[in-house]
């Protein structure tokens, strides 16, 4: 059995029952599911490193690794995709789990790491916002889609290059007059249902800085593409494959 199957159809009750077993606990669980590191090399010594737990401090930090013949200590995050993190194991889980299921805010975060106020939230967040570099739509089809892909398509001039950049089979509709072509069958409903739950977002949020623009289209991408699965345990295994422990 995966060891995932434990975050299978887990309800917020179940969750907040995970979390209250003893670090050493969950940090184990959570390295049999490859999100953390099973074994640790000290990079000063090339010797292997314990385990360790301190006594004075429970929480995420005191859980780690510790090489005995230079007495240097690691944090269990080493090298995952927490070590992105400054927040304790919890209420990072808690966060990853409302956010799952659509159910983060900004008061919710302000709760779980107690900063009413909001001041902090920017210095404890959870999540580092990559700059991504925007291709241009032409590079993007060749580096992206296999050369023998369909392109469906409404008349806009600038999909015309389509033909002249690769063995791809470029259909268009006029959305002018319908929104399937009687005669290629072409129909881009699809594509058109998926900016319209883009967009949903971006009119609840009353706007979207254009530097956090990425992070919420692929936010909707995810939410799209799990939508019938179990979102916390498909979070926790996009995290798994996408970031490996190196």
């Amino acid at each position: 059995m995966s060891p995932f199957s434990l975050f299978h159809k887990m309800n917020r009750v179940k969750l907040e029952l995970f979390l209250d077993l003893p670090m050493p606990a969950i940090v184990s669980h959570l390295r049999a599911c490859g999100l953390l590191r099973s074994t640790l090399m000290c990079p000063k010594c090339a010797v292997p490193c314990v385990e360790y737990q301190l006594k004075k401090s429970p929480s995420w930090p005191g859980c780690g690794w510790r090489c005995n013949n230079c007495a240097t200590t690691f944090s269990a995050l080493r090298d995952s995709w927490f070590s992105r993190t400054r927040i304790d194991i919890r209420p990072l889980l808690r966060m990853l789990y409302a956010f799952s299921w659509e159910q983060a805010s900004f008061r919710s975060v302000q709760h779980e790491l107690r900063c009413p106020d909001g001041s902090t939230i920017s210095r404890q967040t959870f999540v580092d916002y990559c700059r991504y570099v925007f291709y241009s739509f032409c590079k993007v089809c060749t580096l992206s889609l296999f050369p023998t892909i369909s392109h469906y398509s409404d008349c806009w001039a600038a999909y015309h290059r389509i033909s002249n950049i690769g063995k791809y089979t470029h259909l268009t509709v006029n959305h002018s007059v319908t929104f399937k072509d009687k005669v290629t069958r072409a129909c881009t409903n699809g594509v058109e249902g998926m900016w319209q739950r883009l967009k949903l977002g971006h009119k609840r949020r009353f706007g979207t800085h254009r530097s956090q623009l990425p992070s919420h289209i692929g936010a909707a991408v995810f939410f799209i593409r799990h939508e019938l699965e179990d979102r916390f345990e498909a979070m926790l295994r996009a995290i798994s494959e996408n970031f490996p422990i190196k």
